[in-house]
């Protein structure tokens, strides 16, 4: 493991896609004394300096997608169920259907 200031997490929106808080302690793994994200003005939005994005995202794009995730993830659920709907109408013999055995 490289020699990274790791992360507890502690309240963070952002710890489960931050690197310094998912990469894998070594034995002598240093920490931050506090977790280093702080709450804006409204209270309800996160930012961290020290933020490392998993899988190269961004900081600006986590801020966004952490701030956005309730929005984001019922917009995925309904265009999910209109690709269905729109797939069961084009043509619903490909469709697989549970008879309940």
């Amino acid at each position: 493991m490289a020699d990274i200031t790791k992360c507890t997490g502690g309240h963070c929106k952002f710890k489960e896609e931050c690197h310094r808080f998912v990469a894998p302690a070594s034995e002598r793994q240093s920490y931050f004394p506090n977790p280093p994200f702080f709450v804006m003005e409204d209270g309800e939005r996160h930012d961290c300096e020290h933020f490392w994005g998993v899988n190269g995202m961004t900081r600006e794009y986590a801020k966004w997608y952490l701030n956005n995730k309730e929005q984001i993830l019922k917009e995925d659920e309904l265009r999910h169920d209109m690709n269905f709907k729109y797939a069961a109408a084009r043509n619903p013999d490909d469709l697989i259907m549970d008879d309940g055995e």
